[in-house]
């Protein structure tokens, strides 16, 4: 089974950190093939295992979390997409997970009018992974 989550209004982080981790322990265990939550963060920065959260002080809620990276702020507006899934099911790596995303994101955008990743208002895309075990978040 399949799972698609689709979350109205913006969440604590750490809401959705305890949500992912749920459906991780369930894609990892069989019970789920995998799952996509789209959201809406309240404003939080996400601070990766490449920095130290303490190089920032902006007066915002700051995270450390396990993904790669640096540090994201997550602002009002932004929509956010989770994939957790099984990579060895799938039989595909991180990287080619990424790509795959982040073409079809940008496909996307072509599609309704807008051209590549950044628009005069702002960047549109950025990635972050954390790879668990076998299952991605």
């Amino acid at each position: 089974m399949k799972s698609f989550y689709s979350i109205n209004g913006p969440l604590d982080y750490d809401k959705v950190l305890i949500i992912q981790k749920k459906l991780n322990k369930m894609v990892n265990g069989g019970e789920l093939e995998g799952a996509v939550l789209i959201m809406e963060h309240f404003p939080v920065y996400t601070c990766g295992i490449h920095k130290d959260k303490g190089e920032i002080d902006i007066g915002y809620e700051i995270r450390k979390v396990e993904r790669g990276g640096g540090i994201t702020f997550h602002c009002d507006g932004q929509i956010v997409i989770y994939f957790i899934m099984n990579l060895k099911e799938m039989k595909i790596n991180v990287k080619e997970l990424i790509e795959t995303i982040h073409l079809s994101i940008i496909t996307f955008l072509i599609e309704v009018g807008i051209d590549w990743a950044w628009e005069t208002w702002g960047k549109i895309l950025e990635s972050g992974l954390e790879n668990r075990k076998i299952c991605s978040t």
